[in-house]
């Protein structure tokens, strides 16, 4: 049985509405899946974003404890344009840097492929 790739997507959740991050989020996990095979040749990979695992009335701190967690069991972490904009973001940076996960940064090509997703 192959290994599962797990994905954890970071970015800016802060001053942005639910509806906002949650479109946003869910756009880029699309965008990656209908990559993953193009990207790690295989086809069993799981994308995993804050939304996930947090709910929306939940503090910063309950949710980062919750998503840095979670990130500590990833293999690959991608982040958003925005994600130096966001002090949790940041924080999951740093935290997979030192735990060895590979940090991929979204361009501005595939951050524009991720919008036209959002807009329809």
């Amino acid at each position: 049985m192959m290994k599962e790739i797990t994905v954890y997507i970071g970015g800016k959740v802060s001053g942005q509405t639910p509806e906002e991050y949650h479109a946003k989020f869910e756009a880029a996990r699309q965008w990656l899946l209908d990559l993953a095979y193009c990207i790690w040749m295989e086809d069993n990979v799981k994308v995993i974003i804050p939304m996930d695992l947090c709910q929306d009335d939940w503090n910063w701190f309950k949710c980062m404890e919750v998503c840095a967690s979670m990130l500590m069991q990833c293999d690959v972490l991608y982040l958003l344009p925005d994600w130096k904009e966001s002090h949790g973001a940041t924080a999951e940076y740093y935290i997979a840097k030192a735990a060895n996960i590979q940090c991929v940064e979204i361009d501005e090509k595939q951050w524009n492929e991720i919008q036209q997703r959002i807009k329809k």
